[in-house]
């Protein structure tokens, strides 16, 4: 299965990026109470392994991140330091391998793919092999129109059916439930982005197209928004993408139009500010946050201070 390439890109980076001291935007300064420093990135613009074109999903387990390198219509897997660098293998089925795969989650010994160019999900092994899809073009139950985010837990499966404006559960491929439509009241939802699977089993969804976090329990009805204490002088959510968990509980929203990453509670309190210039989607292990950036082409690594 493809090869491994070692690749080190700028790693222990001394640079500050928020919390624990002054954080300032249009002349406006915040103290927030946690603090990270930026140590490490991979890749910038480019097709061979290592380097990538709109990295968008992240996702990973103790030892290793997966990137949808959505440009370069693959997915990556590196180690948390960025050294070694391997690709999935192709898809043989259908003859349709990935087209703009976008959002990833991992569930057990899976990985899961929001494959946003095909309509469909797909899922590999760990080392990388595909194993089975699901989903095609449509309006219907268990079809899609630009699924993108994916969370999975014991088999079951959440895709955010992004332009159907909706969330699709499933079991072993088979379409179990739905939740959300357009509209603009509290159980709708306009392009949903990305997915976020709670110990509680509630289910925490990007709304983009709204700029908000609503909470739904596992059976798609809704139980809460959080809705972000900002700071006085900071702006309010944009549209949002990509949510990452660490295990203290704190929420990780990618802010793009803001070229943020806020970090909040579930009450609302933010928490700190990364400054990513475009970030599409963060994963969180330990002290550590991996972000996407789009407009870079790169994967950032932080470290809570």
């Amino acid at each position: 299965m493809g090869f491994w390439a070692y690749i080190f890109l700028g790693a222990c980076l001394p640079i500050v990026a928020s919390g624990q001291m002054p954080v300032s935007a249009n002349g406006v300064i915040w103290d927030l109470p946690v603090g990270y420093v930026l140590e490490g990135k991979a890749g910038g613009f480019g097709s061979v392994l290592g380097y990538f074109h709109f990295p968008a999903g992240i996702s990973g387990d103790s030892e290793y991140v997966y990137v949808s390198d959505s440009g370069n219509d693959r997915v990556v897997k590196t180690d948390f330091y960025f050294l070694q660098f391997d690709s999935f293998q192709p898809i043989s089925e259908g003859g349709r391998s990935l087209d703009n795969p976008l959002g990833i989650a991992l569930d057990g010994h899976d990985v899961w793919v929001g494959d946003a160019g095909n309509h469909r999900v797909v899922r590999y092994t760990r080392q990388g092999i595909p194993t089975e899809t699901f989903g095609d073009f449509g309006i219907f139950e268990g079809s899609f129109d630009m699924p993108i985010g994916v969370a999975a837990r014991f088999g079951q499966v959440w895709v955010a059916d992004s332009r159907n404006h909706r969330v699709q559960q499933f079991q072993n491929k088979v379409f179990l439930r739905s939740f959300g439509s357009w509209g603009d009241a509290r159980e709708t939802l306009q392009a949903p982005y990305d997915m976020l699977l709670l110990p509680t089993y509630e289910l925490i969804v990007s709304d983009r197209e709204q700029r908000r976090l609503a909470i739904f329990s596992d059976l798609g009805q809704w139980v809460q928004d959080i809705v972000p204490v900002f700071p006085k002088g900071m702006a309010a959510f944009g549209r949002i993408r990509g949510l990452g968990r660490d295990q203290d509980g704190r929420i990780f929203v990618a802010d793009p139009d803001h070229g943020r990453v806020v970090v909040l509670q579930r009450d609302g309190k933010v928490l700190a500010l990364l400054p990513v210039a475009a970030p599409e989607d963060v994963y969180a292990w330990g002290d550590l946050v991996f972000v996407t950036d789009s407009s870079t082409h790169v994967v950032l690594r932080f470290r809570r201070r």
